[in-house]
């Protein structure tokens, strides 16, 4: 019997759709866009022959861009794990940790991306999983939050009133607290490394991309300027983690090799 792969590598020489182009309003429905479906049946055509990772996956994604122009890495990884999802792992949930980076003005190639798809190990610790986390936050120039509530998912971050989008005010809350808990804390200018690790009290499936959006969206202009700016940006989650509240640790480091 074929042993099943531990990695499975995928890269293209084309991007994915900004999650901004995505998704559009029709008859006050929000459906997928003609773009989102088109990236999907791409990839599927790259995808034919390789192997589905099953159980619980690593991602690692590094976008490439020929310009110096400035994007948001985080709208762009919910269109590829939505195309990638059932072919190259199982499901968004499966996903403990991702790491996504960017790199500019790759004058030599066309625009892409690669992706590598790792099996979690056995007996993998949750302790070793946030490692990269915990490695940011002794950075002596890292800006370091932690809160104990949780983050909302991109899926409730918006809805439907009157045929426009709307922001819920549970969402707005969430907002507010993140505000609060940052006050005084200083705002990393210039370009930056984000990484965050969520830990729940229960076991409920939750999409990591999804909370990360949600997270991004709420700190930036606050710890760091904008979403453009974050390079590379890195995430864990956990969940049944009794002894622990339901909440977040986000560290934000500088974009500078010393």
């Amino acid at each position: 019997m074929v042993p099943p792969p531990a990695r499975v590598t995928l890269a293209c020489n084309f991007m994915p759709p900004s999650m901004n182009m995505c998704y559009r309003i029709f008859n006050g429905k929000i459906v997928l866009q003609q773009a989102a479906r088109n990236f999907r049946d791409r990839v599927r055509r790259c995808c034919r022959g390789k192997s589905k990772i099953k159980g619980l996956v690593y991602l690692n994604v590094r976008f490439h861009w020929k310009d110096h122009r400035r994007r948001d890495v985080d709208n762009f990884l919910k269109a590829l794990l939505d195309a990638t999802k059932n072919i190259l792992f199982e499901d968004d949930v499966k996903v403990v940790q991702l790491r996504a980076s960017k790199v500019l003005g790759m004058k030599d190639r066309a625009n892409g991306f690669e992706m590598v798809v790792s099996a979690i190990p056995p007996g993998c610790t949750v302790g070793q999983l946030e490692q990269p986390v915990l490695v940011a936050a002794r950075d002596p120039r890292a800006t370091v939050v932690r809160c104990a509530f949780p983050v909302p998912s991109v899926n409730t971050y918006y809805r439907m009133y009157r045929r426009r989008i709307t922001i819920p005010a549970k969402v707005r809350k969430f907002r507010q607290l993140v505000a609060e808990q940052c006050a005084n804390r200083p705002k990393i200018l210039g370009d930056v490394r984000v990484a965050v690790r969520f830990y729940w009290q229960n076991r409920r499936h939750r999409d990591l991309d999804n909370h990360m959006k949600a997270l991004l969206d709420a700190t930036k202009d606050i710890l760091f300027e904008d979403d453009c700016k974050v390079m590379q940006l890195t995430a864990t989650k956990a969940t049944g983690m009794k002894k622990r509240e339901t909440g977040f640790e986000i560290v934000i480091t500088p974009d500078i090799v010393v």
